[in-house]
C-alpha cells in the first residue's frame, strides 16, 4: 500500500478546522450523510462501484388553512386563501325568541348547509368556500335572501287577525311549493325546517281563533310589554347570518360595484360579473316569446356557470336566467318557471349595449313605470277572464284560427272582428294551447305546465307550480271583497299580475272555429292611478258560470277584446206584430237559464229563491221546455234577425249552423250537430239551424239518404 502524502494530511486537518483559528474538534457528519452511509452499508457489495442515486419519493403537502374563525363569528375570509371559512359546529334548525321577546317563536335556519349547497359544495368535505365560486353562484344565495322574506310575509298575512278575518293556516302542501323550501329541499334541513314551520303555524292559528272568541282576553299571558306587538306569536323564519356573508361578499369583491356602475352610466353590461348585476333576483324584466309580443315576467334566481375544456385547458362560462310569468292551466292561474342561458360574449373583454340583449330590464323611468301600469291592467284583464267561461268580443287582427290541428295553425289573425267564448279549459280539452311559438323557451313551459296538471288530474301527483292567490278577485259579491279588505296589501299575488301570459283559447262563433286570442295591451294614460279591486263594472254570471256584460270591460283593460256591449234594443225594432213579440220574449226569458237582466238581482243573485220554482212547460220530462223554434216564410222576412235579437235581448251567445257545416250523409250529421249541441248546453248559448228545411224535407219512395236525414 503506498504512503500517504503528506500534504493530504494538511488538507484533512484544515478541513476538520473551524477556519478561524479555533482548534479541531470532532464533528459529526451531517444527517444525510449518516443516512447514506448506513443505506450503503446495509446493500453491501463493493462500494468503490458507482451507483446511481436513489430518487426520495416526493409528498405533497397541502397547505392548511392558518386562518381562525373568531369567537362568536359565524363566517371570516381568509385572504391567503381567498376562501370562507365557515363556522360547521350548529347546523340544526331551532326556534328561537323573537324581535318583540317571545320565547321559541321565530324559526333560525343555519349558515353552513345553505352556503355549501348553494354554492355546489359539499358539507361533509368541510372546505373552504371560495369568493370565485361565491360570485358565480351571488344571485343564488340573493334569492334564497329574497324568498325568506316573502316566505315572512305570507306567514304574517296569513295569520293576521282583522276584523275576524283570517286567511287559515299554512298546509304542508302548500308549504312544500314554496320556494324558498324548494331551496333548501337539498341542504339538509329541509324535514327540520318545515317541522317548525307546520308546528308554529298551527299554535298561531290556534291563538287566533281563540282571539275571535274573545278579542278580550289575553291567550299568552306574557308579562313582557313588547309581546303586544306580535300577540299570537306569528312565526318568522332567518338564515342565520344570511345578510351579513353577503355583505362581506360585496366587501371583497370591488368588480360587483364596478359592473353596477358601468350599467348606470354607459348601459353596457360585461359578461362577468355584469350580467349577474343587471339579472339580479326580483328584478323586473320584458321579453318577447315568439308569437305572442310583450311579457312581463320577474327574475328568479341566475348564477355562471364554467366547463373547462380539457383538451385545451380552455374555460367557457355561460350565464343561466330563470324567470317567472303566471299563466292559466284551466281552472286556476299558477306561477311557471323558464329558463334561459346566454353563452359567453364573442368578445369577454368588451361590454355589451343592453338593448342588444334578449331581455329588457325595466327600471324605475317614467316610460318604464308607464309600461308596468299596461301590462297590470291587461294582467287584470286576464285573470278575470282565464278561467271559467267568458263570452267576449274580439277586434280585428287579434284572433288566431286553428284549422286542422296544431300542425296547420293560421299565421295571420283574422282581419275581421267577432264574438269569442273564451274557456281554456275546455280548449286543453280539444287539444288546443294558448301558445304559438315552437322554439322559444317560454312557450315550452306553458306547453309543460298544462301537461303536467293534466296529468296530475288522473294520477292525484302534486304538481310543482304555486297557484296564484286571488281572494275574491273574481267574486261577483261585492260585501265579499269588502270585507276581505282586498284594497289592503294582504295575502295576494294581485300585484304580480304585470306578468301574465298574454294569450287565451277560445270559439269564434262569428268564424265557427276554435282559436288563439290575443290580448294586446292598452293605452298608456300619462298617470297612474291606485290598485283598487273594486270596478265600476260587475259582469253578470249565469247559472252555468258563462259570463257575459253590458259593457267593454271588467277587471282591467285590454286594447283589442272585452266585454260584450249588447244590442238590448234590436228586438224592439223587430218587424213583428207586438203578440207574437211578448210570446216570444215570454217564452225565451223564462227558458234562458236566468241570464237576461230583469230576472237578476242587482247583485247578480238569481232572484228566484230556488230553480224548483221554474215553470215546467214539458208535458214530458227532458223535451225541450218549449226552448225550441221554428221559424218559417219567405228569404228576407228576418228570421235570422230574430234569433240574433233573441240572442241579445237574453246576453246569449248565438251559434250559427249551416247545412255544410253539418255534412250531407246522416252519420256525419249526428255526430257534428252533437258536438254543437253539447258545446252550447256547455256554455249556455242558442243554437240556429239556418236554412233547415234542407234537412225537414218531407220523405219521398226514391231518397233512403234524404230520408235518413
Amino acid at each position: 500500500m503506498p504512503a500517504v502524502p503528506g500534504d493530504m494530511f494538511a488538507q484533512i486537518k484544515a478541513r476538520a478546522a473551524n477556519g478561524n483559528g479555533e482548534s479541531s474538534t470532532k464533528r459529526a457528519p451531517p444527517a444525510g450523510l449518516m443516512a447514506a452511509l448506513q443505506a450503503k452499508q446495509q446493500g453491501g457489495g463493493d462500494t468503490s462501484a458507482p451507483k446511481a442515486k436513489a430518487k426520495l419519493p416526493t409528498v405533497s403537502v397541502t397547505k392548511l388553512p392558518t386562518a381562525v374563525i373568531p369567537e362568536g363569528k359565524l363566517f371570516h375570509f381568509d385572504p391567503e386563501q381567498d376562501s370562507f371559512l365557515v363556522d360547521l359546529s350548529n347546523s340544526t334548525p331551532r326556534l328561537v325568541r323573537d324581535q318583540y321577546g317571545n320565547p321559541e317563536t321565530d324559526i333560525l335556519v343555519p349558515l353552513a348547509p345553505c352556503v355549501y349547497r348553494m354554492t355546489d359544495y359539499t358539507l361533509a368535505k368541510q372546505e373552504p368556500i371560495t369568493l370565485h365560486r361565491c360570485l358565480l353562484k351571488l344571485n343564488v344565495l340573493r334569492c334564497l335572501q329574497r324568498e325568506c322574506a316573502n316566505l315572512n310575509q305570507l306567514l304574517w298575512h296569513r295569520h293576521q287577525h282583522v276584523d275576524d278575518v283570517v286567511d287559515g293556516s299554512l298546509e304542508e302542501d302548500e308549504l312544500g311549493k314554496i320556494r324558498f323550501m324548494e331551496l333548501l329541499s337539498n341542504c339538509g334541513v329541509f324535514q327540520k325546517v318545515a317541522e317548525l314551520i307546520l308546528q308554529r303555524c298551527g299554535q298561531a292559528s290556534d291563538a287566533v281563533a281563540l282571539a275571535n272568541k274573545d278579542t278580550h282576553k289575553d291567550t299568552h299571558n306574557n308579562s313582557n310589554p313588547n309581546a303586544t306587538l306580535n300577540p299570537f306569536r306569528i312565526p318568522q323564519v332567518h338564515v342565520q347570518g344570511l345578510d351579513e356573508f353577503l355583505q362581506e361578499i360585496e366587501t371583497q369583491a370591488p368588480s360587483l360595484h364596478q359592473a353596477r356602475h358601468e350599467i348606470d352610466t354607459t348601459q353596457t353590461v360585461s359578461f362577468y360579473p355584469g350580467l349577474g348585476e343587471l339579472f339580479c333576483p326580483g328584478s323586473k324584466l320584458l321579453c318577447f316569446p315568439e308569437g305572442v309580443g310583450e311579457l312581463g315576467c320577474s327574475i328568479v334566481q341566475s348564477w355562471y356557470v364554467e366547463e373547462e375544456n380539457k383538451a385545451t385547458g380552455q374555460t367557457k362560462r355561460r350565464f343561466v336566467l330563470v324567470v317567472e310569468f303566471i299563466v292559466s292551466v284551466g281552472e286556476e292561474l299558477v306561477f311557471v318557471a323558464a329558463s334561459d342561458v346566454y353563452p359567453e360574449f364573442h368578445d369577454p373583454n368588451r361590454n355589451v349595449p343592453l338593448k342588444d340583449l334578449t331581455h329588457r330590464k325595466l327600471g324605475t323611468g317614467p316610460e318604464d313605470a308607464l309600461l308596468l301600469q299596461r301590462l297590470q291592467q291587461r294582467g287584470e284583464f286576464y285573470a278575470s277572464v282565464a278561467t271559467h267561461n267568458h263570452y267576449l268580443e274580439y277586434r280585428p287582427h287579434s284572433f288566431f284560427p286553428i284549422i286542422g290541428g296544431w300542425s296547420k295553425n293560421a299565421v295571420r289573425p283574422l282581419l275581421k272582428g267577432g264574438r269569442v267564448m273564451v274557456d281554456v279549459k275546455r280548449g286543453i280539452l280539444e287539444g288546443h294551447l294558448p301558445v304559438r311559438g315552437t322554439n322559444d323557451g317560454m312557450s315550452d313551459t306553458v306547453k309543460e305546465a298544462i301537461k303536467l296538471f293534466e296529468q296530475s288530474k288522473r294520477t292525484g301527483v302534486a304538481v310543482p307550480f304555486r297557484t296564484c292567490i286571488l281572494p275574491g278577485f273574481d267574486a261577483n259579491d261585492r260585501s265579499k271583497k269588502m270585507k276581505l279588505k282586498l284594497g289592503e296589501p294582504r295575502d295576494s299575488d294581485r300585484t304580480a299580475l304585470w306578468q301574465a301570459w298574454p294569450m287565451l283559447t277560445g270559439f269564434s262563433f262569428t268564424a265557427r272555429v276554435w282559436g288563439k286570442l290575443l290580448l294586446g295591451l292598452p293605452k298608456g294614460t300619462t298617470t297612474t292611478p291606485e290598485l283598487s279591486f273594486t270596478t265600476t263594472h260587475q259582469p253578470v254570471i249565469d247559472k252555468l258560470r258563462v259570463q257575459s256584460s253590458g259593457l267593454l270591460g271588467g277587471e282591467g283593460s285590454c286594447s283589442n277584446c272585452g266585454y260584450i256591449n249588447f244590442q238590448e234594443q234590436a228586438f224592439d225594432q223587430l218587424v213583428l206584430a207586438d203578440d207574437k213579440k211578448e210570446l216570444i220574449r215570454a217564452v225565451a226569458s223564462t227558458n234562458s237559464g236566468s241570464g237576461s237582466k230583469w230576472d237578476r238581482d242587482v247583485d247578480g243573485t238569481d232572484s228566484d229563491d230556488s230553480d224548483d220554482e221554474d215553470i215546467a212547460l214539458d208535458v214530458v220530462a227532458n223535451k225541450g221546455a218549449a226552448s225550441i223554434f221554428l221559424l218559417s216564410g219567405p228569404p228576407g222576412t228576418g228570421k235570422t234577425l230574430t234569433a240574433e235579437a233573441i240572442a241579445e235581448l237574453l246576453k246569449k251567445p248565438l251559434y250559427i249552423v249551416t247545412a255544410g257545416d253539418l255534412g250531407t250523409t246522416a252519420a256525419e250529421v249526428e255526430k257534428t250537430l252533437g258536438s254543437v249541441l253539447e258545446l252550447c248546453q256547455t256554455w249556455d248559448a242558442l243554437v240556429l239551424l239556418d236554412e233547415a228545411d234542407i234537412f225537414l224535407e218531407a220523405r219521398n219512395n226514391t231518397e233512403i239518404q234524404r230520408n235518413a236525414l
